[in-house]
């Protein structure tokens, strides 16, 4: 007899990495498994194949297990995880597919959403570089040092990055050299209260000199959305064809709405611009 899976109840618990380790690294999810005709199937234990996908229909599985699940009035529980660690970064919607007993995958998937868990569980992204690109008189990215990362609602992204730069100092010439991130490649960011600035003054010897310069930036969210997030910087005196980026490693990490208020304003307290900002 052919059965089909009504579900009743998903929960998702979304995982952003080691860092969040208080998060469940699984997921919890009921369903009731009835016949063709709808009539909940016979009390027993059933072998349940289930897949996560990152398409409604076709594609293919991402994860899979098999668990050998109780089913009691047609009711279900299952631990997603429990048998095959999910390593699945929860970076864009994904669907869970069920198949009972090696039978065909019931059908529709299953759209997983988001638990309490989630909704307050920050989501962090991390990028490094190691070319050198040249740093010119106007905003120029960093090559390869753009993050692009998943925010599941409103909120704020805070971006760090600390930044590796070579300028070429001239004795008797001043360079100043300012790092932020944007949205776009060529932009200054959205507060230029965020953007570090560093100053080698005319004194100094003329030779190569080695800046590490960090960076915070807090963007705001306005909704659910794939966002790209990348590493700017230009000269604003002294500029050369030699003064370039060496090397950066860059995070950024998603905060929802409800705590994102308070988490902006301690990031923007705690901004290295001020510090970083001096002579040599």
């Amino acid at each position: 007899m052919k059965r089909t899976m009504m579900v009743m109840m998903v929960i998702s618990l979304v995982v952003a990495g080691a860092a969040f380790a208080a998060v469940p690294q699984k997921i919890s999810y009921q369903g009731v498994l009835t016949n063709a005709s709808g009539v909940v199937v016979p009390d027993g234990n059933y072998d349940l194949t289930l897949s996560l996908y990152d398409t409604l229909s076709g594609g293919t599985a991402l994860w899979t297990e098999a668990q050998l699940t109780a089913v009691s009035h047609g009711i279900f529980n299952v631990v997603l995880g429990s048998v095959v660690p999910i390593t699945k970064a929860f970076d864009k919607p994904l669907f869970l597919g069920v198949a009972v007993a090696g039978g065909a995958e019931l059908s529709p998937r299953t759209l997983l959403t988001a638990s309490p868990y989630s909704l307050n569980a920050p989501v962090m992204g991390f990028v490094s570089s190691s070319a050198t690109t040249t740093i010119s008189t106007g905003w120029t990215n960093y090559e390869d040092e753009q993050l692009t990362l998943y925010c599941p609602g409103p909120g704020y992204v805070v971006v760090h990055s600390t930044a590796w730069l070579q300028i070429n100092h001239v004795q008797g010439t001043s360079d100043r050299v300012q790092v932020t991130h944007d949205t776009t490649a060529t932009g200054q960011g959205p507060d230029y209260d965020m953007i570090s600035t560093y100053l080698i003054a005319t004194d100094e010897p003329t030779q190569y000199q080695d800046v590490t310069l960090p960076v915070q930036t807090v963007v705001p969210v306005a909704a659910a959305g794939t966002y790209t997030f990348y590493l700017n910087g230009q000269m604003l005196e002294g500029q050369d064809t030699a003064d370039h980026f060496w090397y950066a490693g860059t995070t950024a990490t998603w905060y929802p709405a409800t705590a994102a208020a308070a988490t902006a304003a301690a990031m923007r307290s705690h901004h290295p611009q001020k510090s970083v900002e001096k002579a040599r």
